[in-house]
């Protein structure tokens, strides 16, 4: 638990099993909700809230989509196989590597598709101009040139490579990430409302927003 401060008052942190830990400046860089088997937490979020920061509603991003039922008795079969597509959602596109699985679709295209990707929104992926497309799934397919995909859910946290949403931005200052409600408390990387996509943009700003902070402090 991390005790409020009134102006001019120190950060304090309860620390279970030792004395409390004081400080005049606080980073918060706990990360966001995927992956938790490696310890993820909404710890920074429970932070901002407690001191009255606006948390923007968080989702995986960078994850596998599941299918339907009706296409998973469609395609479950043809689990393993790749190809190179362009995958179409609203105005965005994403042109990348797509693998079928037991449970549904992935790869990079999906992946990165995904952190956009609400539920009840259909994904549209083009087959006339993919890439090594098996005669398989072109066969189940038919004639058309556009395979469109209804996904029932992401395959959540657990199989996530970030977290969509986070601690609004607008909470804090672009130079320095400092709140601009609580004097000397900063929020950094993952646990922010910012998502990158493959390539790891994720990382880079992990460790720039860090540095800004700590240099900051």
């Amino acid at each position: 638990m991390i005790k409020s401060v009134a102006k001019g008052e120190r950060f304090q942190i309860q620390v279970s099993g030792s004395e409390n830990i004081e400080g005049d400046s606080l980073v918060v860089a706990t990360g966001g909700l995927s992956y938790k088997k490696l310890g993820s937490s909404d710890l920074g979020y429970k932070i901002a809230r407690q001191f009255g920061l606006k948390v923007i509603e968080c989702r995986p991003g960078l994850v596998p989509l599941q299918f339907g039922n009706e296409d998973k008795i469609k395609f479950e079969d043809l689990s393993g196989i790749s190809f190179i597509a362009k995958i179409s959602y609203g105005n965005r596109s994403f042109r990348d590597g797509v693998l079928i699985t037991h449970r549904g679709i992935s790869g990079p295209a999906i992946l990165q598709a995904s952190s956009y990707w609400k539920k009840g929104m259909m994904l549209k992926i083009d087959i006339a101009n993919a890439e090594g497309v098996p005669a398989r799934l072109a066969k189940i397919l038919g004639r058309t040139n556009v395979w469109s995909i209804l996904p029932k859910a992401t395959e959540g946290y657990d199989h996530a490579e970030v977290t969509v949403g986070g601690v609004d931005t607008s909470e804090l200052s672009p130079e320095t990430f400092e709140s601009k409600k609580i004097a000397g408390l900063y929020f950094v990387g993952e646990v922010l409302d910012v998502t990158g996509q493959l390539g790891g943009f994720n990382i880079h700003w992990a460790f720039a927003s860090g540095s800004v902070a700590g240099k900051s402090t």
